[in-house]
């Protein structure tokens, strides 16, 4: 069983890939480089942080971090990510399968850059963060909300 943070990106990539969005099916997971020009527009999910509090007796009040990144191109890249950031995050945050698993997630920043291409490409990033309990002994089991 994959850990809670784990399940919780699972989660996450299977939304946006049903989504509809502007990406369409051009949703990835731990992308390192740069999409391509024709591979725009796109999004990618990437692993952040994860923390861990006393909460009760053998239970972590636990915050896990991902990053959704939404890859747009032209000369209006800026606005053009944005606008599949907004897609994107009216899915994450309205998804009834992420309920089960966090007590709380949300937004808490956002960064955008440019990239050097022939067609001017860049990305909006946006942290999200999500809080959930965990039991201390496994990772992978939560408390419902």
């Amino acid at each position: 069983m994959p850990s809670l943070h784990e399940q919780i990106l699972e989660r996450v990539h299977l939304v946006l890939l049903e989504a509809g969005t502007d990406a369409e099916d051009r949703v990835e997971r731990g992308r390192t480089d740069t999409p391509a020009v024709d591979d725009t527009p796109n999004t990618n999910i990437r692993r952040g942080s994860g923390a861990f509090e006393p909460f009760a007796d053998q239970i972590d009040a636990s915050a896990v971090e991902f990053t959704v990144d939404c890859w747009a191109s032209g000369d209006d890249w800026e606005s053009a990510a944005d606008a599949l950031h907004m897609q994107s995050h009216a899915a994450i945050t309205s998804d009834a399968g992420l309920v089960p698993l966090v007590r709380s997630l949300r937004c808490v920043s956002t960064d955008t850059q440019g990239a050097a291409a022939s067609v001017p490409l860049g990305r909006v990033s946006a942290t999200y963060r999500a809080q959930a309990l965990v039991s201390q002994r496994d990772l992978t089991r939560h408390f419902p909300t």
